[in-house]
């Protein structure tokens, strides 16, 4: 890719960056299970999988379901959602590496060699402690 090409995909990138959101709208009554077995109402959103507030009281969970059943709780949104950020996030630093190499290439070398240090620094220190304590 040019440097024309990379900068359209950094902006590619930010213009579908995982913005914070309203999570109300969002809100749906679900069944979670807690330490001891217990089972609660409490509103997960569905865009983030974070629980908003604490448990619903019975009342407020009756009212709110209008005699239907509550889902379960459903962990695998916020996994799906942290596991696109990452990849997001990976893509874009990785795109952000190769701009600053065409319009720095001295410095990007620079600072792999600094990472390069760090790296056989946390190794040796690895070794050492590792050695340090066999017997």
């Amino acid at each position: 890719m040019d440097l024309n090409e990379l900068f359209a995909r950094k902006e590619e990138l930010l213009a579908v960056s995982i913005e914070p959101h309203d999570c109300e709208p969002q809100l749906q009554v679900r069944t979670r299970v807690v330490a001891g077995g217990h089972r609660h109402y409490v509103k997960q959103c569905q865009v983030c999988g974070d629980q908003r507030g604490g448990p619903l009281s019975k009342a407020s969970s009756v009212l709110l379901l209008r005699d239907n059943e509550a889902p379960a709780f459903d962990e695998s949104i916020g996994s799906i959602r942290r596991e696109g950020m990452r990849v997001w996030y990976a893509e874009l630093k990785d795109v952000n590496g190769k701009i600053q190499e065409i319009l720095d290439p001295d410095a990007t070398r620079l600072v792999a060699e600094a990472d390069r240090k760090v790296d056989m620094a946390k190794c040796a220190s690895a070794r050492h402690w590792t050695a340090s304590f066999r017997h």
